[in-house]
């Protein structure tokens, strides 16, 4: 039996490295033995399970460096076989160390940890209790306490350095704004109905949501502005503006509360929103947070299952998903995928965006997957990567050349030139 995901963990060392690591990975992972290798890989797989064995495992762990050592602990001594990446380093302060990889994470040699962690960073569940046996529990979490914050926080970053072709790492200080919002909500609440009053603001029928113009507008009478000024994008695809918070979020709390309805394209306070106007703001505020955890009028994830729930009916035929798509989405019907974009050679974004289609379907018929790539760009090595991938599970595919199956296009888009 093939294997594509590990989400209910790995019982077993031999299932880890026969279902779910293919043979060029465990040629690089039987490499660190320091043993001569076999081909097939059956025999490579027992090569690592002997190095794993008796007092074997002991000395490999003991091997390993601190931080090494304390991300083995922190999943032998947890209930989860998964290695906690986040919670890992929020308590360290840094990854462990799982080999070198290239600029685009494609290629990666593994190092000695990986003899203890396989698919998905998942610790097999017999090597888990061996471990127990001799690894000692981790070190208690401690939370540190200040009593004044810093004025910059030293934020870690990750990059790769074109001139010296390797990944640098370490902080950069980003600068710490407080703001004390107690009062401040009360004054921006009556200014805010007090726009609505007079027809200043907009919002969509669909979505509730304020529109631009409205935006700015509230933008205006707030304290200080929003959290974070506009700047605009100076890459399309990479635009880390924040955008509007509090403007954006105030029309939202007030419609929900019951303060103003839409009538036409403008917010009209209603008869509760009137007398907000002459009542202390804490007490309309509390009362705007109680109804906003009860209102199901603007829950964008309702919004977006019902969409899912109208292509399993039938009701829509195609729908376009971004890598949210790779995980948690049950569309069992869905017979066709074309994977425009992936995240560089990535095999296990291959395999959860094909499980998307694989499941079997009710009247028998086959699934189909297509690649899209682009010709000598570098999406034509991570593509081989991927295929790689497939053909080691047991999967055919094939390589068309647009050109070649709709010649008629190209010539008429040559005369049309």
């Amino acid at each position: 039996m093939r294997r594509y995901d590990a989400d209910g963990g790995i019982p077993t060392l031999d299932m880890a490295l026969s279902e779910f690591m293919n043979t060029e990975d465990l040629k690089k992972l039987g490499a660190l033995t320091g043993e001569k290798l076999p081909t097939r890989k059956l025999d490579l797989a027992q090569v690592i399970i002997r190095h794993l064995e008796g007092e074997r495992l002991r000395a490999l762990w003991q091997g390993l460096d601190q931080i090494d050592r304390a991300a083995v602990a922190e999943v032998v001594h947890s209930s989860s076989t998964q290695f906690p990446a986040y919670r890992f380093r929020a308590k360290y302060g840094q990854d462990p160390k799982w080999g070198s990889a290239d600029e685009y994470r494609c290629g990666r040699n593994p190092s000695a940890l990986c003899f203890f962690f396989y698919r998905d960073r998942i610790m097999p569940d017999d090597l888990q209790a061996r471990l127990k046996a001799f690894v000692p529990p981790p070190a208690e979490t401690k939370v540190q306490f200040l009593e004044r914050l810093p004025s910059a926080y030293d934020r870690p970053f990750e990059r790769w350095n074109e001139k010296k072709k390797e990944r640098e790492h370490g902080t950069e200080p980003i600068p710490l704004t407080v703001r004390e919002s107690e009062r401040s909500a009360q004054r921006e609440l009556l200014s805010i109905l007090r726009l609505i009053d007079a027809g200043k603001v907009t919002v969509s029928e669909k979505t509730r949501r304020a529109s631009a113009a409205s935006v700015e507008t509230i933008t205006a009478v707030l304290e200080g502005g929003d959290y974070y000024p506009f700047v605009p994008p100076q890459n399309k695809w990479r635009d880390e503006n924040a955008g509007p918070m509090r403007a954006f979020a105030w029309p939202l709390l007030i419609q929900a509360g019951g303060l103003a309805q839409l009538f036409g394209s403008k917010l009209h306070l209603t008869k509760p929103g009137r007398k907000a106007l002459a009542e202390p703001a804490a007490h309309t505020l509390k009362t705007l947070w109680e109804k906003w955890t009860d209102t199901a009028l603007f829950d964008e994830l309702s919004r977006i299952e019902r969409i899912y729930e109208g292509f399993r009916k039938g009701e829509l035929r195609c729908i376009v998903l971004s890598r949210i798509g790779n995980f948690a989405i049950d569309l069992p019907d869905a017979d066709l995928l074309i994977q425009v974009s992936g995240a560089f050679g990535s095999r296990q974004e291959e395999a959860q965006r094909l499980g998307r289609v694989l499941r079997p379907k009710a009247d028998g018929r086959a699934a189909r997957f297509f690649t899209l790539v682009s010709r000598d760009t570098r999406e034509e090595e991570f593509a081989h990567h991927r295929k790689l991938f497939l053909t080691e599970q047991g999967y055919s595919y094939q390589v068309h050349i647009a050109e070649e199956l709709r010649p008629e296009v190209t010539s008429k888009s040559s005369q049309n030139s």
